[in-house]
């Protein structure tokens, strides 16, 4: 094998996102297929003090589906710059890691392309994303150190 087929670049669309995926680019051969994912926690509903005496819980379901859209748009400008196909521009909802390790399963990728901001302390034995998809990950994992 000449290089890896199969990358997975997992973002969390932040300005840093582009770094990641350039690393990806760069890593990539003319035969590779880059697929751009970003997994997102769903809002079912917040509980907020409406009033210093009554508490309200509030149905999200609009502010998620719209959160949802604007990262879909990030997503869409990322893949144009990257020059990644649509249907490999994936948003989806769940927990991160393990998503991020069940995608790279079911598309059969030889590399998940992940970013770190190289946590120290009690991020470190918390864990962080980048940490949680290496253990357990299907096929090799590239932390990129965000600058």
């Amino acid at each position: 094998m000449n290089g890896f087929e199969r990358i997975i670049v997992a973002v969390d669309l932040t300005e840093e996102s582009g770094q990641v995926a350039r690393k990806a680019r760069a890593l990539a051969t003319p035969a590779s297929r880059l697929s751009l994912l970003h997994v997102t926690e769903p809002i079912n509903s917040a509980y907020f003090d409406g009033s210093p005496y009554v508490s309200v819980a509030v149905n999200v379901g609009a502010f998620d589906e719209e959160i949802m859209r604007h990262k879909e748009e990030i997503m869409a400008s990322l893949g144009d710059e990257l020059d990644i196909d649509t249907a490999d521009r994936h948003v989806l909802r769940g927990k991160p890691a393990y998503e991020i390790k069940e995608f790279a399963k079911q598309a059969q990728a030889d590399l998940i392309v992940i970013g770190t901001h190289g946590q120290k302390g009690l991020g470190l034995i918390l864990g962080s994303t980048a940490s949680s998809v290496l253990h357990g990950a299907p096929c090799d994992v590239l932390a990129v150190r965000i600058e």
